[in-house]
């Protein structure tokens, strides 16, 4: 099922039934340790106007979706962690099946009632969902969590205005974000925020696992880096150089490149890496600091290439090959 016929059947959903259940849970993480998350989902209790303006939330941002391809002003891909400065123009999707521990999101997949809580409980939510079902479909529409969602949480008062007095306000006050991070229905998710979609399915854990990965490859493979410990310190320090080193083991270019291949293309692109030699004249790339990383990352991505692996002239932009004249 395409995107556009996606969104066309959830909004069928939303026009076939006007008795739908509607839930706003949040999910708070358990996790026992750093790779694995148990979350805990439970029920805003909410009254029925609120209900209603986030089913009209979810249903306006679908319908914006739906218009916008129409009129092409996006565009579908299926995810890639390369698209994650496109949000503007794409729509991306992906199958569950694909997900990284997707098994501890399927209570809220299943339809289970969970019982009720508030913003204020401990520990803060990961993220919030708004989930609509009747007795045949579901739609689930998720939102990173944010503490600005809590207004004023700084401030000394909070105040309101009645018959032009301010008074003060005691109560805690929540906001609900105007957005749709990515959507689920029919065992896909589609996603409209790419960064806050990876952030509320743990997509660092699977960058940090496969990165460890591509650590030990580098560390024991043909190009070697002479400060080694400052490559894995500043890779870890950024996150967008964890999703990076996902790339670099996706692409897997560095695992049959050697010193020659990689100095001819620092030398061909001026690539602004030292190469030093040791005591028995064995080469090693040379970090001048952290920053450099990028540069060493670009390198095993193939960003800027001729390419001497695959004998294709292309360079790379925004994570697109692009073809050079010859």
């Amino acid at each position: 099922m395409t995107v556009e016929e996606t969104l066309n059947e959830v909004n069928e959903v939303f026009q076939r039934s006007t008795d739908k259940g509607v839930d706003l849970i949040l999910a708070r993480d358990e996790e026992s340790d750093a790779e694995n998350h148990d979350y805990s989902f439970k029920r805003v209790m909410a009254k029925s106007r609120v209900l209603s303006e986030l089913e009209e939330l979810v249903y306006e941002k679908v319908e914006n979706k739906r218009t916008a391809l129409a009129n092409n002003n996006k565009e579908t891909d299926s995810y890639s962690i390369s698209n994650k400065d496109r949000d503007e123009d794409l729509i991306q999707y992906v199958s569950t099946a694909d997900i990284p521990q997707f098994e501890n999101f399927e209570r809220l997949i299943e339809g289970e009632r969970f019982r009720g809580t508030d913003y204020e409980e401990s520990p803060i939510p990961s993220f919030q969902a708004i989930r609509l079902h009747d007795s045949n479909d579901m739609v689930i529409a998720f939102q990173f969590y944010s503490r600005r969602q809590i207004l004023g949480r700084k401030s000394r008062l909070r105040l309101r205005i009645t018959d032009e007095v301010y008074t003060p306000i005691d109560e805690t006050v929540m906001a609900i974000p105007n957005r749709i991070d990515c959507l689920y229905y029919a065992d896909t998710i589609l996603i409209f925020n790419q960064r806050n979609f990876e952030k509320i399915f743990d997509y660092m854990d699977e960058f940090e696992r496969v990165a460890e990965d591509v650590f030990d490859d580098l560390e024991d493979g043909d190009v070697p880096i002479a400060n080694f410990d400052l490559f894995k310190e500043a890779a870890k320090s950024y996150p967008d150089a964890m999703r990076k080193m996902y790339e670099v083991k996706q692409l897997g270019v560095y695992e049959e490149m050697d010193m020659g291949a990689a100095k001819g293309i620092i030398d061909d692109f001026e690539v602004e890496l030292n190469v030093v030699s040791n005591d028995n004249g064995e080469e090693a790339l040379k970090m001048r600091d952290k920053r450099d990383v990028w540069k060493v990352l670009s390198l095993f991505n193939e960003d800027h290439v001729d390419s001497r692996l695959t004998e294709t002239p292309y360079i790379t932009t925004g994570g697109k090959q692009r073809v050079q004249n010859e």
